[in-house]
């Protein structure tokens, strides 16, 4: 859902800058400013707000959904057993009328082959006991007209017992039914909550990043106005090149840029365990692997230093660098690094090392999105932190390394980073 998510972002990225030319093919496109970049500080601020505002309202409503669910739950144990006492009552309602009308029927059945008072005291002497006695007599001085009311009590019982057996059930299916709609309600708004918070840890993400960048402009005394580019040239001389070289010595390349599924092992939070999973996903660089502990990775091409990322949850210790190659702006991006040996503003050469090649699941526990040693080798347009900023631009203006720079095949190994294939 957050690559939608980045996807919806980069559509809308790519109309921002192609509109402006179809319509305006003349107009001069200003650079970002400082004061550019405190508003989409603002704007993304601001987002952040509404996204957790409305991953509260969503956690609310999942709250109040389980609550309910809960309540239901009671209400269904409680009629089942209230439905366990009205089954015994009803086979001892039943169990009774059997014995009264056996007991009846027997006395009628006496009455009618016997005549005058003698047949009652028979009946009545055949007593087990005094009290069986009295209730014999008793029940004798009623029988000539045949005890149908004391039947009709009995049925009456049973048929409202079984009636309200029905209801119960009738009403226990029910909310049986309504556990199922308000279970599938709550998983939708927890996939909603899911989606909302990953954005919401994107956009904190920006942020931590906008405002390290506005702090390093205010240090280097940009002006409000004044364009990033030229308050760079201020301060820093881009080296200028005239090609780039595969980051690594020698080495074999072990995935191409575009569409691709694999197997990884992910962490399952509800096992506990790192468990295999097929993933298909849009790789968006050159992997180029070797093996050894400390496989140095250099710098493409001469530039300059921008940025880095510490133990990215996907892509580990990742390096940024801006170039000018031919005249055109470029970034390069190197991820999966187990150390990283340049600091952010350093000038670098094609010879600089900027670090050592990491991805080990094994060592590099942290990164998610590596399934074994290598370099994950990106370009994109223009430069990072000066012309775009958060990382949803970064992979809006990728392409594919090979339009930039020479690799064998897939699978192809090479020992040096200049012969061309």
């Amino acid at each position: 859902m957050l690559k939608k998510i980045e996807k919806i972002g980069n559509m809308t990225l790519v109309l921002a800058l192609v509109l402006p030319g179809l319509f305006f093919p003349n107009m001069q496109v200003k650079g970002q400013t400082l004061a550019d970049v405190r508003r989409q500080l603002a704007e993304k601020e601001a987002e952040l707000e509404e996204s957790k505002e409305k991953e509260k309202l969503t956690q609310e409503e999942i709250d109040k959904i389980t609550n309910s669910i809960t309540e239901n739950t009671n209400t269904i144990n409680r009629l089942s057993d209230e439905m366990i006492t009205l089954q015994s009552e009803i086979t001892q309602a039943e169990k009774d009328i059997e014995d009264k009308d056996k007991e009846i029927k027997e006395i009628i059945n006496f009455l009618q082959v016997s005549s005058g008072e003698s047949a009652y005291l028979e009946y009545a002497f055949g007593a087990k006991d005094f009290t069986d006695f009295i209730y014999r007599m008793a029940i004798s001085e009623q029988l000539s007209s045949y005890n149908e009311e004391l039947v009709d009590e009995y049925n009456t019982l049973i048929e409202s017992n079984k009636k309200k057996k029905k209801e119960k059930e009738e009403k226990q299916e029910e909310l049986k039914k309504t556990q199922i709609e308000l279970a599938n309600q709550k998983n939708k708004l927890g996939e909603e909550l899911t989606t909302t918070s990953a954005a919401s840890i994107s956009l904190e993400k920006d942020i931590i990043t906008v405002k390290a960048d506005i702090k390093k402009l205010e240090d280097q005394k940009c002006g409000e106005d004044e364009e990033i580019e030229d308050c760079y040239n201020r301060t820093q001389t881009l080296p200028v090149g005239t090609a780039f070289y595969r980051p690594i010595i020698s080495g074999r390349v072990t995935s191409e840029f575009g569409s691709r599924c694999y197997y990884i092992y992910e962490y399952n939070k509800e096992t506990g365990k790192n468990e295999k999973v097929y993933r298909c996903d849009f790789h968006g660089a050159i992997d180029m692997a070797q093996s050894g502990s400390a496989v140095p990775v250099y710098a493409a091409a001469p530039g300059i230093v921008v940025g880095h990322t510490d133990r990215g949850e996907c892509g580990g210790n990742m390096v940024y660098i801006i170039h000018n190659i031919n005249g055109k702006k470029y970034t390069s991006m190197y991820a999966h690094l187990r150390t990283i040996m340049v600091r952010d503003d350093q000038v670098v050469t094609m010879d600089t090392q900027i670090g050592t090649m990491g991805g080990n699941p094994s060592i590099e526990w942290w990164d998610g999105c590596s399934t074994g040693q290598h370099v994950h080798f990106a370009l994109a347009n223009g430069h990072y932190k000066k012309d775009y900023y958060y990382w949803s631009q970064f992979e809006a203006n990728m392409f594919n390394p090979r339009i930039m720079l020479n690799a064998p095949a897939l699978g192809g190994s090479f020992n040096n980073r200049f012969r061309k294939y």
